[in-house]
């Protein structure tokens, strides 16, 4: 510590600073977060013990992070996904994640107590796939369930569903049990590999929104990281949907397979 105030160099772009008797943390508004101070059971989360830390070091081990908070010897981060990390005194310097927490958009850190305000997320998302046969097409169907309710004028981002062969329709037909909340059609924009829906009329917070639509598959595999976000009056940050679709994994087929002759006589 210094008598007077002293300008800590070598940072820039903080957006926000939590400390405590023997740490602190600096976040950064691209979502990089530095520590300085005592760092002996990883509460400074670099991903080891090395202490002290006396000029700010890239907190590495844990992802970019939306805010955090700090303790009498540990460190919580809440992720722009709606996971909580924590690093320090339990978990020592690997990240641990605190699912009690999951959707939280802020953070208030005590001695030994955390108290994280909650925003909304996805408590349920997946898609499924009829086909993973190249060059046909597929129908895609989601289930997403939001923990608080959408209202009207919401939209709901479904992306990186690339290389499929499907053009671009700004009013792609969807169905499915929650179809009629979006007008039953879709934004899609072939390019991007996006899908928007809007919420015409609200839905409820922990009901299943379950809507498919039919993309053509690619021409060839791949790996897709397939996700779902949402935006406008509500936020739901974008979220990797755990099933894969879209991989393409089985090369095209015979439609229909037949052999015709012109004779059964023998000798013919």
């Amino acid at each position: 510590c210094v008598g007077t105030p002293a300008p800590v160099t070598g940072l820039s772009g903080v957006v926000k600073v939590a400390a405590f008797s023997s740490h602190t943390m600096f976040l950064l508004g691209d979502g990089r977060v530095f520590a300085a101070g005592l760092n002996n059971v990883g509460q400074c989360g670099t991903g080891t013990s090395t202490s002290p830390l006396p000029t700010p070091v890239e907190a590495a081990a844990v992802p970019t992070a939306i805010a955090v908070g700090t303790g009498i010897d540990f460190t919580v981060f809440a992720l722009a996904s709606g996971i909580v990390m924590m690093v320090g005194s339990s978990p020592g310097p690997s990240p641990r994640e605190r699912t009690s927490l999951r959707g939280a958009r802020d953070l208030a850190v005590g001695y030994g107590t955390v108290l994280a305000a909650l925003g909304n997320y996805w408590t349920v998302s997946s898609c499924t796939e009829s086909s993973a046969q190249q060059h046909t097409a597929n129908t895609l169907t989601f289930q997403l369930t939001p923990a608080e309710a959408l209202t009207a004028g919401t939209s709901i981002t479904v992306a990186a569903l690339l290389q499929t062969q499907t053009q671009t329709n700004p009013s792609l037909p969807i169905s499915g049990p929650a179809a009629s909340a979006f007008g039953a059609t879709a934004s899609w924009t072939q390019d991007t590999g996006t899908l928007v829906l809007t919420v015409g009329s609200a839905l409820a917070g922990g009901s299943v929104v379950e809507f498919s639509a039919v993309l053509v598959n690619p021409a060839a595999a791949q790996t897709p990281t397939i996700t779902a976000g949402c935006s406008g009056n509500e936020h739901i940050a974008t979220t990797p949907l755990p099933q894969s679709c879209l991989g393409a994994s089985m090369p095209p087929s015979w439609l229909t397979r037949a052999l015709a002759e012109s004779s059964t006589d023998a000798g013919a």
